[in-house]
């Protein structure tokens, strides 16, 4: 049991410590700066070097603490596919309207 609940909890750990690495990375973007290009672009090895003190100081952290997480990440993603969905749907309708749109105006290559 202990292995299993060991390999759980890295799992969450180093999902954690993405979305802090990824949050902090989308808060200095927000700027139209070059700072904000820099950290963008550019700064991988302090990136993941970030990364690895993030995930290994996660070992600390109660277990707890992972538990509200998961609850979390579970609205959270479910929330992100849904908007994605919606964006896919969306993403076809435009698509196939382009497409009439053409044919009708005789641009098609089919004709």
């Amino acid at each position: 049991v202990y292995k299993r609940q060991l390999g759980v909890s890295s799992i969450y750990r180093i999902s954690i410590a993405l979305v802090t690495v990824f949050l902090f990375t989308l808060l200095c973007s927000m700027g139209k700066d070059k700072a904000a290009k820099i950290v963008n672009e550019a700064c991988w090895g302090c990136k993941i070097v970030t990364l690895l003190f993030v995930f290994f100081g996660l070992f600390f952290v109660d277990n707890s603490y992972l538990e509200s997480y998961v609850s979390i990440s579970r609205v959270v993603s479910f929330v992100f596919i849904l908007f994605f969905i919606i964006m896919l749907i969306d993403l076809c309708y435009t698509w196939g309207e382009v497409w009439i749109r053409r044919y009708d105006e005789g641009q098609s290559e089919y004709k």
